[in-house]
């Protein structure tokens, strides 16, 4: 048991179609109505949990999945490339958003080191999202954002 989370890009057919004109993907006959995109697992980051919870949504804290515009990924990655030379970048989980298993409230060395690597798969989502962003009303092109989502 502890803090995992996930980000998440879903691809969303508003109208899934099949025939000749509509361009909706089909799978095994069916149309795919939505497609989920993994972009990254988390365990037991607590201060990007916490960034979550104060700047998006505080549902986030009651495991709901909750959606990230693109200036939040914006704001996301650009914390995370701080917080890569400067620990209070990202500051620490507070109590109203704590769990005793959400691991380890210290900042070492090895967490500045992964804040790149992260920024790096969320700088990739918006950009995915941002290029590949439609309505979800087009035959087309689907509705497509970014999720986040935490279990305990």
């Amino acid at each position: 048991m502890g803090l995992d989370a996930d980000f998440t890009i879903h691809r969303t057919w508003i109208f899934p179609m099949t025939g000749e004109e509509a361009k909706t993907p089909v799978r095994d006959g069916w149309p795919v109505q939505e497609e989920r995109l993994h972009v990254l697992s988390l365990r037991k980051n607590n201060r990007i949990h916490a960034w979550v919870c104060k700047n998006v949504d505080m549902g986030a804290h009651e495991c709901k999945e909750v959606l990230l515009g693109v200036e939040q990924l914006k704001a996301l990655e650009d914390v995370l490339i701080a917080f890569s030379t400067d620990a209070n970048a990202l500051p620490e989980c507070p109590d109203e958003v704590w769990g005793s298993f959400f691991g380890d409230r210290d900042v070492g060395p090895e967490d500045q080191v992964w804040a790149v690597q992260y920024a790096k798969r969320i700088r990739a989502m918006r950009e995915y999202i941002e290029e590949h962003k439609g309505s979800g009303y087009e035959m087309d092109k689907p509705w497509v954002g970014g999720f986040y989502q935490a279990s305990w």
